[in-house]
């Protein structure tokens, strides 16, 4: 089932396993809220929990980018986890009016490669990320 994001229902939310909202010693929780609060956002609700949140944004006129974080239920039911997020990224598109939605996801990842392209993305430009470490 997919219901607007909600805050509250993420109290027991497992991030990729790990059950704490600071997994991998970042804020999930703070950063799922302040995405959502960027655009449109949804869960995926199964068996009575969340296993999965997402949107999408606009970063530029007609361009957006989606955003996605799931948890290791997903397994257990991919068929509805693909279905929906499909269903919704295409729903908030067209919403939005975006010429296309980006979603940016590590190179050394099969697995998220797998995924991104199983909900019907394709790889696009290539680019070179380059980052300035602040130590902070």
């Amino acid at each position: 089932m997919i219901v607007p994001f909600n805050e509250k229902m993420l109290a027991d939310f497992v991030y990729d396993g790990v059950e704490s909202s600071h997994a991998q010693g970042h804020d999930i929780v703070g950063i799922m809220r302040h995405y959502a609060s960027l655009g449109p956002a949804y869960m995926l609700i199964a068996d009575g929990r969340v296993i999965a949140v997402s949107g999408a944004h606009e970063i530029m006129p007609g361009v957006g980018e989606g955003w996605l974080f799931a948890n290791s239920d997903t397994y257990k039911h991919k068929a509805e986890f693909y279905k929906a997020m499909k269903e919704y990224m295409w729903n908030i598109a067209k919403r939005e009016k975006y010429k296309f939605i980006q979603i940016v996801c590590l190179s050394n990842s099969p697995e998220a490669k797998r995924l991104v392209e199983h909900l019907g993305f394709s790889e696009g430009i290539e680019m070179t990320f380059y980052h300035l470490r602040t130590g902070a």
